[in-house]
């Protein structure tokens, strides 16, 4: 069984789409199925594996399933029926819930609805949904509609069937437990533009968590450039879903800082990182009466010789003592 694309990483599912947003699930679960196990022997009927993925903020349901071998072109296709729902004794069976139907070789021909009550209600919602991958191994299904916001679908089945007799089911993966996902933003402030060398400034990180599990063994890292004395990595431990941590981190240019010197940080939990990229410019000494960053963060205060003309004519001027 040859499933790498699936279950390496669920990554084809929130990938589907030109412009997606950061968090573009907040629910997710991928399974392997047996290869040949279908009750139809044709290719394109039977299933080896079935990914989901969920984004109850912008109600967005992503779903790639892998057959063992392409659709057949000279035949009809098979159908295909996903449906995300909630656990329940008896299986993935409990609305809210919402059922996605076509089939292989419809382009664009996915037809949704969203059960609310029992079955015997009429829909709460229903709608179109988008097949990218017509003809291919990989089937890649797209639906967003506001009706499918905050469901927190927890399960998912994924079947073929049938063409035109969706009661014969073909193969099925599944019910796959959709697990929660922690999701992170990174704040940075305080990151000066300019700073003299060898004097040590204060940013400040805040790490926030608007997932919907909590983000563990969370670390923000710091890039290596030359000229940059900073922690390679700060420890922020666990962050509650809706929660945020704030940690300040002490940087320096050392002698060794060129014209600009790259400041890149980054968050990170398991697989999930985002990251923020600057650039400082070093100085040999502050400018007159400058606050040696110009972003309001002076850090310790530090004094600098400084000549000072003497207007009155009676001497040439002296040195005093000012910031830097």
């Amino acid at each position: 069984m040859s499933i790498p694309r699936l279950l390496v990483s669920v990554a084809v599912i929130v990938s589907v789409g030109a412009a997606a947003a950061p968090a573009m699930a907040n629910f997710s679960g991928a399974a392997p199925d047996p290869t040949g196990d279908a009750t139809d022997p044709r290719s394109g009927r039977d299933l080896e594996a079935a990914a989901f993925g969920y984004d109850r903020k912008t109600g967005t349901v992503r779903v790639a399933i892998q057959l063992a071998t392409r659709p057949d072109k000279t035949d009809d296709g098979v159908g295909v029926h996903v449906f995300l729902a909630h656990r329940s004794a008896t299986g993935c069976d409990k609305t809210p819930g919402v059922s996605v139907v076509g089939e292989t070789q419809a382009p664009g021909g996915m037809a949704w609805g969203l059960q609310t009550g029992p079955s015997s209600d009429p829909l709460a919602a229903v709608g179109s949904a988008d097949n990218f991958d017509t003809f291919d191994a990989v089937q890649r299904f797209e639906l967003r509609d506001p009706a499918l916001k905050n469901r927190a679908f927890d399960c998912a089945v994924a079947t073929t069937t049938e063409l035109g007799n969706p009661a014969n089911v073909l193969d099925t993966v599944g019910p796959i437990v959709l697990k929660a996902l922690p999701e992170l933003r990174l704040g940075v402030s305080g990151v000066p533009t300019s700073v003299v060398r060898d004097r040590t400034r204060r940013i400040t990180v805040k790490v926030t968590n608007p997932g919907d599990a909590p983000a563990t063994g969370v670390k923000v890292r710091i890039g290596r450039a030359a000229g940059l004395d900073a922690p390679a990595a700060t420890s922020l431990g666990t962050i509650a879903a809706g929660r945020t941590v704030t940690k300040r981190i002490s940087i320096r240019l050392t002698r060794r800082a060129r014209s600009t010197v790259p400041l890149k940080l980054s968050a990170a939990t398991g697989d999930l990182r985002i990251e923020r990229r600057y650039s400082i410019t070093p100085r040999s000494r502050a400018k007159r009466g400058g606050s040696g960053g110009g972003d309001g963060n002076r850090g310790p205060q530090q004094l600098c010789n400084q000549f000072s003309p003497d207007l009155s004519g009676q001497s040439g001027g002296s040195l005093i003592l000012v910031p830097c």
